[in-house]
């Protein structure tokens, strides 16, 4: 379902009244210009960047469900590309920064 308009029309409730009225299971992300390439798919957290930590598309992928992308059109262009990759027919994503790093000798 893709809901187009101006704001303030209610394209959001109509989207949450669907779900409850279907008792779906969603994801919903915001996809606003603050919004980063990690916080979509992930990153590794720690002092030594030692522990990846999937993002909300990568956790999308996982579980499944129905995903809202709330201000899609305010998304950053090189987000746009990769979430094309998992939106498309092909329906699959290649995390690069998730390769092995060691752990830091001390």
């Amino acid at each position: 379902m893709r809901s187009v308009g101006p704001s303030g029309t209610g394209k959001t409730h109509i989207v949450y009244l669907i779900v409850e009225l279907r008792g779906l299971p969603i994801w919903e992300i915001n996809c606003g210009l603050q919004t980063s390439f990690c916080d979509l798919f992930g990153r590794y957290i720690g002092l030594g960047k030692e522990n990846w930590v999937d993002g909300q598309i990568v956790m999308w992928c996982r579980h499944g469900d129905l995903l809202y992308l709330d201000e899609a059109n305010m998304m950053k262009q090189d987000i746009a590309a990769k979430l094309n990759l998992v939106l498309n027919t092909r329906g699959h994503v290649v995390l690069n920064a998730k390769k092995y790093q060691p752990s830091p000798s001390y």
